[in-house]
């Protein structure tokens, strides 16, 4: 059985490498022409949070100049390229769940988690 990847500790890791090589991640003067552009996911909604940190490092990292990211799956529904030996980049995935729950006066409330 793997072990799964802890995804904060990767985004930590990676921002210490970047401050004990003098970069400030959040202040870096990205390689772009312009400012940077807030990376977007396929469907035109932006990243948020950690992620927008993230992505721009991998883009800078990689040479990209597209804020434009995508799933391998979408990429191929829409009939694009993905490059030979290209490798994915993770992202932190947020959201909520409601449930149902009964308070201790036995009405049902609603209750909204977040993950």
């Amino acid at each position: 059985m793997s072990e799964r990847k802890d995804i904060y500790q990767q985004i930590t890791n990676r921002i210490i490498q970047q401050l004990e090589n003098g970069v400030c991640p959040w202040l870096r003067p990205w390689d772009t022409k312009g400012l940077p552009v807030r990376p977007t996911r396929s469907n035109g909604e932006p990243y948020r949070g950690i992620n927008v940190l993230v992505l721009w490092d991998a883009a800078s990292q990689a040479g990209y100049s597209s804020p434009y990211w995508c799933t391998f799956k979408q990429a191929l529904a829409m009939k694009a390229c993905v490059k030979k030996g290209e490798r994915g980049t993770f992202v932190v995935y947020a959201g909520s769940m409601e449930k149902t729950e009964q308070s201790d006066s036995g009405e049902d409330v609603e209750r909204r988690t977040r993950f």
